[in-house]
C-alpha cells in the first residue's frame, strides 16, 4: 500500500534532521516541502504516524493516509513512481 505523510513542524529553526532520516529509513520520498510518499506492507497509517511522532515535538502535527493508485500531480520534488 502507498501512504502519504504530511506534517506541520511548529518550531521554526529547529533541526528536524532526525525526522527526515526516519522518513528516509522507511523508504519515504519527499514529494513536496512537507509531504512524503512511502510504499509499505504490514502497517497502517496509524502505525507509520506512531513511529514518526517519536521524532517530532509535542506541538507538531502529522497526517498519514492511504493513497489510491489514481492521483494527479504537477512539478513534484520527486517522481511518485519511485515509490
Amino acid at each position: 500500500m502507498r501512504y502519504v505523510i504530511t506534517y506541520d513542524l511548529m518550531k521554526p529553526g529547529k533541526d528536524y534532521e532526525p525526522l527526515w532520516k526516519a522518513l528516509a529509513s522507511i523508504g519515504a520520498v519527499r514529494i513536496l516541502a512537507s509531504v512524503w510518499l512511502v510504499r509499505r506492507t504490514g502497517t497502517t497509517p496509524k502505525g507509520i504516524g506512531d513511529y514518526l511522532v517519536g521524532f517530532m515535538d509535542a506541538n507538531d502535527r502529522i497526517f498519514v493516509t492511504e493513497v489510491p493508485d489514481n492521483y494527479a500531480y504537477k512539478d513534484l520534488l520527486a517522481d511518485p513512481s519511485r515509490v
